[in-house]
This record gives C-alpha cells, sequence and structure tokens, in this order.
C-alpha cells in the first residue's frame, strides 16, 4: 500500500478469513486485560436483560 500524503477519508477493500482467530504478534499482560474487560462488557446484566423485560 502507498501511504499518501494528504490526511482525508480513504476506503479499503480488504479480504479476510473469519474462520482465522486474530491474535498479536507479542501478547502482552496489558492486552490480556484489556481482552479480558472487553468479553466482560459482552456479558449481559443479568436474567432480566436476556429475556428483553423492561
Amino acid at each position: 500500500m502507498r501511504r499518501r500524503s494528504d490526511a482525508g477519508p480513504v476506503l479499503l477493500d480488504v479480504l479476510t478469513n473469519p474462520e482465522k482467530v486474530a491474535v498479536p504478534d507479542k501478547p502482552t499482560v496489558g492486552r490480556g486485560v484489556g481482552l479480558r474487560l472487553a468479553k466482560v462488557k459482552e456479558i449481559p446484566a443479568g436474567p432480566r436483560r436476556l429475556s428483553g423485560a423492561d
């Protein structure tokens, strides 16, 4: 990919393999903690939220 001198918006068409897990080249404790926090935020806040009753 060539680098452009202007800092405007850019559109990329990228092909990816959805079955391949993205793993950082050098995992660190900080990245592990960040991943754990992100996964905890994905968990619903209890059965009320799962049933959809408000």
